[in-house]
């Protein structure tokens, strides 16, 4: 399903017609207006500069989400990354709290999606555990892009899940129009009583040399919940009164973040590149940081007034070299990036707790071969080497894992042949890993290999079927973890002697995109051979429940399905209607279901345009999920209503932008299945946001 946003518009007076279920701001298909839809099978697409071959979006072959500057902005006023988003197709989020919300695709989080910036690795401890924030945020992002399913040839075998990309402009090879050109926005979010501003200026030279200044800010308090902070099932569980449970309020939710990057470019026809530094900071609460796991008894008592708190900073530099029409090569493209990343656990009492702290860097060079046309097809593709390296360490009373030494290396390559209507592409990825710690190494050697067909049956129809083998080494924490990790409420205990994990995926899919009609499905399955996961042992230590990693076979399956509808012109507007539909489903051979598992969500909706002005409004249900694994709890459904109006005041072509947003209008209390919190930390309540973006 592909998504990518133009403004939609719609006529005051049509405002008031739009009481209906109407399409959120991550519909899988609205690429195209409604009156485009009407008029022409062509659809406007933009350049996924994630996708090996950095393909438009109606050619990637698997399942692909672009969001762009205004929807990431206003999605990004109250959280983090996985807030932004959440309501994807396919994408679910960890929510430990707004402030630490990591992407979930299709079912699979942690080390198995990669977030990038700019292409490049986050180089946080964001896998680590799900109360650590990703360093990637969408309040900088010119655009966000999703892709889903294995995209390990290109970035490794810990992408088996997905990538997110958070493009930026940190480093400015845009020519300018004039001397200066930039962006700058506010905005404000009820519920989590966030204040949030930004922008960027660049500056020309009269030359091709460019300079780039560019920052955001984000500040959010407790947010707020319809009902009770623990849910049902869990106060039935521990006997607790509805008179003395907590509600109204997340405690200990609140934080702050900033950023200031500086970069430094060079916008020539042949040669583009630059160097950039981005420094930031964060500080914010954990919830439920003190309770044990789901089902477990827990002393209220032992919540102090302020809660644990996490400090972080990191500092990043960037520098990019890309040289086009190089001999046979359509270009060269060098990236690379370094960062320290440290971040420290403050106790209530102000002592800090455990230090975590990363220091690495990680380099690309890819070499994309110029288009050879023959008499029967064309020809191209793309070859590239990634190295990296990494320090690891955790130091204090949570420190669950040692330090640890990490290199990486791979060498890939992607080829596409194009004969008429049918297109086959394929590639390899071969690639190692080293673990070095002071009481264990382990090394892994790791092949991935994919392959996929499209035939192009009409001008309106694409049909397309992959097939990929992707190995992941294990990670830090599932070798060599040992101690009391306290955001997942467990003691967790490692295996230094764990084999690589192999995934083999197949995954069809189907676009139509002809007259008023889009219609886009995807249809996937991926088995795992020796998949690890932490499997409690019934044993306690530290009053703390004990899990200990193991490998079995395991396999998820799912599917996504879009649809869009042109419904024609009527008071001054164009409509269209849109559904989309995600559902996944995973369990081990010896196991049962796997843990955390999205339930199946629906999204229905409308929306309209006219001159200047935008509406939408959809409805979004979530089942239930009684699917679980033996130390979960079931998760009840919801059913959440949102609308967002969008004011150009000066037209299309307007230098300012308003943007409101109303979620959950109805209240409902809702709980996030793939959160370690969900019994404890609901998600907030009814929400009023509001934007201004401005550029000049």
């Amino acid at each position: 399903m592909i998504y990518h946003n133009k403004s939609l518009r719609v006529s005051l007076p049509a405002l008031a017609a739009m009481l209906a279920l109407g399409t959120p701001a991550t519909s899988a298909l609205a690429a195209d207006t409604a009156a485009a839809a009407a008029t022409s099978p062509e659809v406007e697409t933009v350049v996924v500069t994630a996708s090996a071959l950095e393909d438009r979006t109606n050619r990637v072959a698997q399942g692909v989400a672009v969001m762009p500057a205004d929807e990431a902005v206003i999605t990004s006023l109250g959280g983090t990354l996985g807030e932004s988003l959440a309501g994807l197709p396919g994408v679910r989020a960890t929510f430990f709290g707004p402030n630490a919300s990591r992407p979930v695709i299709r079912g699979l989080g942690e080390d198995r999606i990669r977030v990038l910036s700019n292409g490049l690795a986050g180089i946080d401890a964001s896998t680590v555990s799900p109360d650590h924030a990703p360093t990637s945020d969408g309040l900088e992002a010119t655009s966000i892009e999703v892709l889903r399913g294995p995209a390990a040839l290109r970035y490794g075998g810990n992408a088996i899940g997905g990538v997110v990309n958070v493009v930026t402009d940190t480093i400015p090879t845009r020519p300018v129009d004039g001397v200066v050109d930039g962006s700058a926005f506010g905005g404000i979010s009820t519920a989590e009583e966030a204040r949030s501003y930004g922008g960027g200026v660049t500056f020309g030279t009269g030359g091709p040399l460019l300079l780039r200044a560019e920052g955001w800010s984000r500040t959010t308090g407790d947010y707020a919940i319809p009902g009770f902070v623990e849910s049902d099932r869990l106060r039935r569980m521990e006997g607790l009164a509805d008179a003395d449970a907590e509600r109204g309020t997340v405690e200990n939710t609140g934080g702050t973040s900033r950023a200031l990057a500086l970069g430094l470019g060079w916008a020539g026809g042949r040669i583009e590149g630059g160097v950039s530094v981005r420094f930031q900071g964060s500080n914010y609460g954990i919830p439920g940081h003190e309770h044990h796991h789901e089902g477990e008894d827990h002393d209220h008592g032992e919540e102090e007034e302020g809660g644990v708190r996490i400090d972080l900073a990191q500092t990043r530099t960037d520098a990019r070299l890309r040289i086009n029409d190089l001999g046979p090569f359509s270009y060269l493209n060098l990236a690379v990036t370094g960062g320290d990343y440290e971040h420290a656990e403050i106790e209530p009492d102000g002592v800090t707790g455990t230090v975590f702290a990363n220091e690495g860097w990680e380099a690309r060079i890819e070499a994309r071969q110029a288009t050879i046309d023959s008499g029967i097809g064309s020809w191209t593709g793309l070859t590239g080497l990634q190295l990296g390296a990494n320090d690891f360490s955790a130091v204090g009373a949570e420190a669950f894992v040692p330090p640890v030494s990490i290199e990486q290396a791979g060498i890939f390559t992607v080829q596409r042949v194009s004969i008429g209507a049918f297109s086959l592409e394929g590639g390899l990825r071969i690639e190692r890993k080293d673990y070095d710690t002071a009481a264990a190494d382990r090394s892994f050697d790791l092949a991935s290999a994919a392959l996929s067909a499209s035939w192009e049956a009409t001008d309106a129809l694409l049909l397309t079927v992959s097939v990929s083998r992707t190995d992941r080494a294990p990670t830090e924490i599932e070798l060599f973890a040992d101690g009391p990790h306290l955001a997942t409420g467990s003691y967790e205990i490692g295996n230094p002697d764990l084999d690589v994990e192999t995934g083999l995926s197949l995954e069809g899919s189907v676009r139509w995109r002809s007259g008023p009609l889009r219609l886009e499905a995807s249809i996937w399955r991926i088995d795992f051979d020796g998949f690890a996961t932490y499997v409690p042992t019934g044993e306690e230590l530290d009053e703390l429940p004990v899990y200990r990693i193991l490998q079995g076979d395991a396999e998820l399956t799912g599917a996504e399905i879009g649809a869009r509808l042109a419904l024609g012109e009527s008071l001054g507007a164009s409509w269209s209607a849109t559904v989309d539909v995600d559902w996944v489903n995973g369990s081990y051979d010896r196991f049962g279901p796997i843990p955390r598992i999205p339930p199946l969500r629906t999204t229905l909706g409308v929306e309209a345009e006219a001159d200047g002005v935008s509406a939408r409004v959809w409805a979004v249900r979530t089942e239930d999920q009684d699917e679980v694994a033996g130390f979960e709890l079931p998760t009840d459904g919801a059913t959440t209503l949102n609308a967002r109006l969008g004011w150009k005041p000066a037209g299309d072509d307007g230098v300012l932008e308003v943007l409101v947003e109303a979620s959950n209008i109805t209240d409902e209390e809702v709980r996030e299945h793939t959160s370690f919190l969900k019994d404890i930390a609901p998600r907030p309540g009814r929400s009023v946001r509001l934007a201004l973006r401005a550029s000049f």
